[in-house]
């Protein structure tokens, strides 16, 4: 009996422990629900490898939402439908638009919602969506994936290329040319005290036009102020000269008045 006793309220016990976690839990989806959030769907031709339900939503970095529900679009099976709630008065404007970024490339996948007119409206639902639509553009991520076969076609096109230049004949070449250089360089290395004996006798034809054009800069100096002491010479001269002419065409001007006057006296007797 007393066995049977202690099944009894063993068993009493779960049961009651199984009650209270499923009252919990419609507790806590009640209290889910009853939350005010905003909704917005996403559609995109694949979705990102990662993304699920209660995936992390942000609005320009900031925490604002989870994802709700990811499935194929009812509308068209081509495309993923993705649904988000997020905190209601969250400004998503007309002109924004959605990506799916991962936290590293090996992290969890999260939705970023950016952009957005500055003072416009509130996205609102198209006619046939019961929710507004925002889209969706490629992560840097996946940008940065996307270009990775660009870029590995490119290094394969340099690599050909550069199988090209070493070939058998551009490597028989290059080798003609670097034995070309060390015949030149052997060339030079033997006319080195030519070269030296070259160099030494223009510095001294270089030493002798200085000592040139210092002495005709002298004679040419010497020149000039002779010239110049000629030319004060002549100007003295010259000044005597027109003084003397100064006084003879004064005297020659006494002269003639002289003789006017004097035909003048005589004029009555001729």
């Amino acid at each position: 009996m007393e066995t049977r006793a202690s099944y009894v309220a063993v068993g009493a016990f779960v049961i009651g422990l199984v009650v209270a976690l499923v009252a919990f839990a419609v507790w806590l989806g009640g209290s889910r629900l009853s939350q005010d959030v905003d909704r917005y769907l996403l559609f995109v031709g694949e979705a990102p490898a990662g993304l699920q339900t209660g995936s992390p939503v942000r609005y320009r970095g900031l925490g604002v939402g989870t994802v709700s529900q990811v499935g194929i679009d009812p509308q068209d099976s081509q495309l993923i439908r993705v649904l988000i709630e997020v905190a209601v008065g969250t400004p998503v404007l007309e002109g924004a638009s959605a990506s799916f970024e991962r936290s590293g490339i090996t992290g969890g996948v999260f939705v970023q919602i950016s952009g957005g007119l500055s003072g416009g409206d509130l996205l609102t639902a198209p006619p046939d969506q019961p929710y507004p639509v925002i889209p969706t553009r490629p992560g840097q991520l996946d940008e940065v994936i996307t270009s990775i076969p660009e870029a590995l076609r490119q290094a394969t096109l340099l690599m050909e290329r550069a199988q090209g230049f070493l070939s058998d004949d551009n490597q028989r070449a290059l080798t003609e040319i670097l034995v070309n250089i060390q015949t030149m360089t052997e060339g030079l290395s033997e006319r080195t005290d030519s070269l030296t004996q070259a160099i030494e006798n223009i510095d001294s034809l270089i030493a002798n036009l200085d000592g040139l054009l210092v002495s005709t800069e002298d004679d040419i100096r010497l020149v000039v102020q002779r010239l110049a002491e000629t030319l004060e010479a002549v100007n003295t001269e010259a000044t005597a000269v027109s003084g003397a002419l100064q006084e003879m065409a004064g005297a020659f001007s006494g002269t003639a008045d002289e003789a006017t006057l004097l035909m003048s006296d005589l004029r009555p007797d001729l």
